[in-house]
């Protein structure tokens, strides 16, 4: 008899041999979906809370010298593992992703949802002299300023500040090594 698949793909295993009874339940063969790859993630307890289906991950893939794959959490289990107390999670990514295949190890950053209350500025902005980490303000008067932050993680439109800065800071993400403490500027706002 003819066999039909219930959408194209790859076959990846083979379980039976041509002539070889099969059982009516038994599986035949194991096809991928490789058009539609999903990603699967396991998050430790301490972090699942913070993860929101539709939350925007970014996939790095060493073995396609892939960085920036963007991907979507499209589902997230309420069962932790017994042993490692984590929880599965499912992400598919945006657009077709040419050569990601099952099996390949990746490194994901999912950005945090939005929090109102926090600092966000782009990695770039980011400076780093003996002192510590710094980043050039605008002052009232249009002066440049150094003014040390102390970072607090990653979100998926920079890095969180989580001292040092306050809302309404003014900080130069574009031109900093043309710039120094007490230079006046233009600003353009982004």
């Amino acid at each position: 008899c003819d066999v039909k698949a219930p959408f194209s793909g790859v076959v990846s295993e083979i379980f039976v041999e041509k002539g070889e009874s099969a059982g009516i339940s038994a599986p035949l063969v194991k096809i991928i979906d490789s058009r539609h790859p999903d990603i699967t993630i396991d998050v430790p307890e301490n972090e699942i809370a913070d993860i929101k289906i539709g939350d925007t991950a970014i996939l790095e893939v060493p073995a396609l010298k892939i960085n920036d794959i963007i991907a979507v959490v499209k589902e997230k289990n309420v069962d932790a593992k017994a042993i490692s107390h984590s929880y599965q999670c499912t992400l598919t990514p945006v657009g077709n992703v040419k050569n990601l295949m099952p099996g390949m190890v990746g490194k994901i950053v999912i950005e945090k949802s939005e929090n109102n209350d926090e600092i966000v500025i782009p990695a770039s902005a980011v400076r780093t002299d003996k002192d510590g980490r710094y980043v050039w303000t605008v002052c009232e008067n249009n002066t440049v300023s150094k003014t040390y932050v102390i970072i607090d993680g990653f979100s998926g439109k920079g890095v969180v500040v989580n001292s040092g800065l306050e809302s309404g800071d003014r900080v130069i993400t574009e031109g900093m090594s043309k710039i120094s403490t007490g230079m006046t500027v233009e600003v353009v706002e982004q």
